[in-house]
């Protein structure tokens, strides 16, 4: 885990960045993502992860070796105000400098749609970081029934028409129930390597957290 930018690991792998608010799902993400659990620590308090924390996926000696990065949350956490500006400027200069990000991923609950902190991080990827990223809506077990979820999507989507550097279509996933998983597991090592035919399993050994 990193609070400075310059003592970033120095890899030339692809990263893949998990970004959201405040207990939108990042961790447990993380850990259905990877089929490890407890990789990433789950907690109900918001604000829990205060680093950049580096998690290698793949063999290091192997082109299917990538990084996948989980951010601080954004919006509310139970912390000091000043704790939570120093959290933003160094998730701010971690995007804006760092080149080997591949993609974010934007986390967004899927019981409540685009807020005015997801909002503003995506108007910051488009315009500053000038980042490719993939919006994930999370937490569909919890979102109601199918058309509900429809609607909150469609909803998303219109919110981000003009947008250019987004990734299309939105993913939809459960890390409870582990939908969708394996198709964002795909899209992520498509991404990563180029390989259309590899296989989320092959991804062994398990990731290793910097």
């Amino acid at each position: 885990s990193y609070t400075d930018p310059r003592g970033m690991p120095k890899l030339p792998l692809p990263e893949f960045t998990i970004a959201g608010r405040s207990n939108v799902g990042k961790s447990s993400l993380l850990n259905v993502l990877t089929g490890t659990a407890g990789l990433s620590r789950v907690s109900d308090k918001p604000g829990r992860t205060t680093q950049l924390t580096w998690f290698e996926v793949g063999r290091r000696s192997s082109a299917d070796s990538f990084w996948l990065v989980d951010m601080p949350g954004y919006g509310f956490a139970l912390a000091s105000e000043a704790a939570v500006e120093a959290w933003a400027r160094l998730s701010a200069a971690y995007l804006r400098k760092r080149s080997t990000i591949k993609l974010v991923l934007v986390l967004v609950d899927a019981r409540v749609g685009l807020k005015p902190s997801d909002v503003q991080m995506l108007q910051f990827l488009e315009a500053e970081a000038r980042l490719p990223y993939l919006v994930v809506l999370t937490k569909a077990d919890a979102a109601g029934p199918p058309q509900r979820i429809a609607q909150v999507a469609a909803l998303v989507q219109s919110g981000l028409k003009s947008a250019r550097r987004q990734l299309r279509p939105l993913a939809l996933v459960s890390s409870q129930r582990k939908a969708g998983v394996d198709a964002l597991q795909r899209r992520i090592i498509c991404a990563a390597t180029g390989r259309s035919d590899l296989l989320p399993e092959a991804t062994a050994p398990a990731p290793r957290r910097r």
